[in-house]
């Protein structure tokens, strides 16, 4: 198998970046991801716009003085309103940010590692009952072997996975499937719980 360096040097020939100060690219990002302010209805679709330029462009004018040319020629305001929405975002960050303390910061750490994490299991404990009850069967939680599985609980002899609806993990659903029945939780405004799941596993 062959393996091939490209050098830094070598790098730079085709790209000119920018470089910033420690860690202020970190604290940008994640500001636009609040202000959603390079979002393709701000600045364009950029890989169809790349690409449009590669095919319109001749060779020798394949630059990125070319590109910056082109591009601003189609999209002249969106640099400084992308600018100017996360600049505006990032004022209240730092407002946000003068109200933060070590204090708080312990709260937050506390908050996360005791009481969501014992919330969920809880409302996992919660969501099994209310399945078990509806479908008019035994439930329990897994063991540990079963959970190295992904294995949340049982109803009936039918596995379950007990996830909240609005987390990490079901985001991805439509990407991978879950391997068992699926039991969805969401807390509502007024303190309540909804559950969503397919009964037709468990009721088979």
């Amino acid at each position: 198998m062959t393996k091939l360096k490209i050098s830094k040097a070598e790098i730079n020939k085709f790209y000119i970046g920018s470089d910033f100060p420690k860690y202020t690219t970190q604290i940008i990002n994640l500001v636009n991801s609040t202000a959603q302010a390079t979002r393709p209805s701000v600045v364009g679709q950029m890989s169809d716009l790349v690409l449009e330029f590669r095919k319109s462009a001749k060779r020798n004018e394949d630059t990125l003085l070319e590109w910056k040319k082109w591009y601003l020629k189609r999209y002249p305001e969106s640099i400084e309103s992308a600018t100017s929405k996360i600049y505006d975002m990032l004022q209240n960050y730092v407002d946000a940010m003068q109200k933060i303390n070590r204090t708080m910061i312990r709260r937050w750490v506390e908050d996360l590692v005791i009481y969501k994490s014992y919330k969920g299991i809880k409302y996992q404990e919660i969501a099994l009952h209310k399945v078990a009850d509806f479908c008019k069967k035994d439930f329990r939680s897994a063991f540990s072997q079963e959970e190295s599985k992904g294995i949340d609980g049982f109803v009936g002899e039918e596995p379950v996975q007990v996830k909240k609806k609005d987390g990490a993990y079901h985001v991805m659903i439509d990407i991978h499937k879950p391997k068992f029945t699926l039991i969805t939780y969401s807390e509502n405004k007024d303190g309540s719980v909804s559950i969503e799941f397919d009964e037709s596993k468990i009721l088979n």
